[in-house]
């Protein structure tokens, strides 16, 4: 029973949002060793707990803003991106069916007097 408990936290632990818990985890026990040694009258191992306790707060916060950051840079790329292929494909679609049509119209144009002419090529030949 154990082992399959175990099993799972290690499972939960190598992935991302584990190795974020798990260093949060460590934060926190650091600002409660920090508060204990400060209780204990232990004043310079305090302040270095402290001071580390401190700066992993620090990384978690900028680490928090930059991730924020990115994500919005993303979604705006993607969005531009996404503006991008509707345009391309608007005008790919607007392109394909102009040439179409006037195509369509230059061989209607030239189909009668092409009969025309087929139809005159026999005669001649035949009369």
């Amino acid at each position: 029973m154990w082992g399959a408990l175990i099993k799972q936290i290690f499972a939960y632990l190598i992935t991302r949002r584990g190795k974020k818990a798990l260093a949060f985890v460590g934060t926190m026990l650091l600002c409660f060793l920090s508060a204990w040694l400060m209780d204990l009258r232990l004043y310079l191992s305090a302040a270095f707990a402290g001071v580390l306790m401190a700066a992993a707060l620090y990384a978690f916060l900028v680490q928090g803003f930059r991730q924020r950051r990115d994500k919005r840079e993303r979604e705006r790329k993607n969005f531009l991106k996404a503006e991008k292929r509707a345009a391309t494909a608007q005008a790919r679609s607007e392109k394909s069916t102009k040439p179409r049509s006037q195509s369509q119209k230059l061989q209607r144009a030239w189909v009668v007097p092409r009969q025309i002419f087929s139809m005159r090529l026999r005669q001649e030949f035949a009369g």
